[in-house]
Parts: structure tokens; C-alpha cells; sequence
């Protein structure tokens, strides 16, 4: 799976690029989160559905102010590989986390 023509491009690197999640990304997202070696450093650590990662995509055009999530995609395979996010962004302090 190619990047596709008409992928949104938020950052190009060399070997990845960062683009905003689709829907079709959900089954990622899913596999990532119920993986233990992904969720042992996040705050959310019990097991998630597909519905909660369903809420969880329709609820980020929402908190966009405060929150952007990327996906991470391998330029040579054009499949996704993680995701990254700027959280609790204020803008007025210039201060963010990522993770």
C-alpha cells in the first residue's frame, strides 16, 4: 500500500511521513491500544473495542484546539506504523506533551 494521491501530508520526512487518521486507520489503532507493549506506558491500559476507538476517532475534530493525533506512515510500504500526538496544547503558554 503506496502513500496514496490523496493522503493529506502534514510532515515529509525521509522514510515517513506524519498524515491525520482516517477511518480507515481504526483496525490500527485497535491492535496498537490492546498491544502490551504499546498501552504498558500509556495512561489507558485495559482492553479497548472497536466502538471505543470509533468514539474515540469521530471525537478528535472536537478537541483539535487541544489535542492533534498523527499517523506515522513508512513511505516504502505506504502502511501505517504509529501514531503520535500533541496533547493538552495551550497555545497562549507555547506548552505541549507528546507521546
Amino acid at each position: 500500500m503506496k502513500k496514496q494521491k490523496d493522503d493529506v501530508v502534514f510532515l515529509n520526512g525521509p522514510r515517513l511521513y506524519l498524515r491525520p487518521p482516517t477511518k480507515e486507520d481504526i483496525p490500527y489503532f485497535l491492535r496498537w491500544m490492546n498491544d502490551p507493549e504499546v498501552n504498558q506506558y500509556l495512561a489507558m491500559f485495559l482492553p479497548t473495542v472497536e466502538a471505543d476507538e470509533i468514539e474515540w476517532f469521530e471525537s478528535l475534530h472536537k478537541n483539535k484546539e487541544k489535542h492533534i493525533v498523527l499517523v506515522l506512515v513508512d513511505k516504502k510500504t505506504g502502511k501505517p506504523i504509529g501514531s503520535m500526538g500533541i496533547h493538552d496544547i495551550s497555545w497562549k503558554d507555547r506548552r505541549a506533551t507528546t507521546g
